[in-house]
């Protein structure tokens, strides 16, 4: 777990680096439609955010680290809602401590997925940085706070 946020870290610390530095721009749905075609009109409020990249070799940077963020975070914490509570706990509690789990996750995930776009509207290439910085400050939680499980038994 504490290599998984570590790793993460830094990868979104490479990704507020190249967003920092060569300034890629955050648009709606709306004013990309309005350039493609002028007479567009939506009528909806509140369209993603989309990433506006040219092919230089920033960007391809951006989404190669991007992808081996996706990858490392899948392969560490992506699982941890369902094995580390499952390791823990108790036959008696897990069922109760996999549901709070699971719960926990789609609420946090759902908080990110609200949140990222108004932040990068706002703060612009400082929402990686925020984001690395919680990175951080999960594996030292994790480092003080989270029990051993290797070694004992399931029951």
């Amino acid at each position: 777990m504490i290599i998984g946020a570590i790793l993460c870290s830094v990868c979104i610390c490479i990704l507020a680096i190249l967003s920092g530095v060569h300034g890629f721009a955050y648009s709606t749905a709306d004013s990309i439609l309005q350039q493609d075609m002028p007479s567009a009109n939506t009528g909806k409020s509140g369209n993603p955010l989309y990433l506006i990249f040219d092919a230089n070799g920033a960007t391809i940077g951006f989404l190669i680290v991007m992808y081996v963020c996706v990858a490392i975070y899948s392969c560490t914490w992506g699982t941890l809602g369902w094995i580390y509570p499952a390791e823990l706990y108790s036959q008696g509690v897990r069922a109760k401590a996999l549901g709070i789990s699971t719960a926990s996750n789609w609420l946090f995930t759902y908080a990110v997925l609200q949140l990222t776009p108004i932040m990068l509207q706002k703060i612009y290439w400082r929402t990686y940085v925020l984001f690395s910085a919680m990175c951080l400050v999960i594996a030292i939680i994790v480092h003080w706070q989270f029990p051993e499980t290797s070694g004992k038994s399931l029951e």
